[in-house]
């Protein structure tokens, strides 16, 4: 009888540790595969590659981006709570499916590309890995923003990314940084050379 009841309660306490580890769907929006905290509406980023303006709604699902490369905004229209639509050239669709730490973006129509988003249990971005290749973001104890991003070097000309954080908001998200690290490239003579590189960067966000 004591060894049920020790089972029982070995049981319980592996239950509430898995139950207090996952993350719900609301943890993990297309927002927060951003790496954003809050109600976010908007967010402009200037940096290296010029400026892009994403727009979200309340629910943190994507409505719309703006990229440098592309002369009209691409729209996103939101067919359930697990499907959406790009409205851009062929017009992929998309199905989102969870596990209790990851969401993962899968083209369903026009291709086969996909997306997984790997949080740990604060909620944190810890991974975004495509068909192109992983990136993994790593935090200090008790920070909620990455000081670094690692890449596969294999596919990647970058081999780290380093992130110093110069203005924060109040929601946690920041607003000015600059991004250093050192990326893969070549002589004249075509010989492998490393090059530095840093930037700033900075994010006007607003709010609902």
């Amino acid at each position: 009888m004591t060894f049920q009841r020790l089972s029982l309660l070995a049981i319980i306490i592996a239950i509430s540790t898995l139950c207090a580890s996952a993350l719900n769907r609301s943890q993990m929006t297309a927002r927060a595969c951003d790496g954003l905290y809050g109600n976010v509406e908007s967010v402009v980023l200037q940096g290296e590659a010029g400026e892009f303006i994403t727009y979200y709604n309340q629910d943190g699902s994507i409505m719309a981006k703006s990229i440098p490369y592309y002369s009209t905004p691409i729209t996103y229209t939101n067919l359930s709570a697990t499907r959406y639509r790009e409205d851009f050239g062929i017009e992929p669709t998309y199905t989102i499916s969870y596990t209790t730490d990851s969401r993962t973006d899968r083209q369903t129509s026009g291709g086969s590309s996909f997306t997984k988003y790997t949080f740990d249990t604060k909620g944190r971005l810890t991974s975004i890995v495509n068909e192109d290749y992983p990136t993994y973001y790593y935090y200090r104890e008790g920070e909620m923003l990455p000081y670094k991003a690692k890449y596969d070097r294999k596919k990647s000309d970058k081999y780290a990314t380093h992130y110093e954080y110069l203005v924060v908001d109040e929601q946690g998200n920041w607003t000015e940084r600059r991004v250093s690290g050192n990326r893969r490239d070549e002589d004249d003579d075509g010989n492998p050379i490393t090059v530095p590189y840093s930037y700033t960067e900075t994010r006007t966000i607003t709010y609902y």
